[in-house]
């Protein structure tokens, strides 16, 4: 627990539809290690996981909300509403490097499941 403080972890959340279609995206390298990783974590957590497919024209999510994962911050757009930004997880500069790291590691799961757990909470808080 003291790892995951010393992360700083921030979460804005403008509200989401937990009951909706979140599709998993990593545009870097190792894309299916890390994709794989959050679609089993956010399974895992109770949400609805989608795919989505890539061509010359751009990325089609099946899904309503577009979990883009980058190397330091998770951006959540909004795929039904012009694809604002209705909620942001950012970490710390390095720790979500390190953290890349651990993805297949059980330690790699519990602070996917601790920062789903924070988003679950940031939800309920606003309504």
């Amino acid at each position: 627990m003291k790892e995951i403080k010393k992360r700083e972890i921030k979460i804005i959340n403008r509200g989401l539809d937990l009951k909706a279609t979140f599709v998993p995206y990593y545009a870097s390298g190792r894309i299916s290690d890390t994709e794989n990783a959050w679609s089993n974590s956010l399974f895992e957590a109770g949400f609805d996981v989608g795919d989505y497919s890539e061509s010359n024209v751009g990325v089609r999510a099946n899904g309503r909300y577009l979990f883009e994962i980058k190397h330091y911050s998770v951006t959540i757009s909004d795929l039904q509403n012009d694809n604002k930004v209705v909620a942001t997880i950012t970490f710390k500069k390095g720790a979500f490097m390190k953290f890349n790291i651990l993805i297949h590691q059980a330690k790699g799961n519990f602070i996917r499941s601790y920062i789903l757990e924070k988003l679950i909470k940031k939800n309920e808080i606003r309504f």
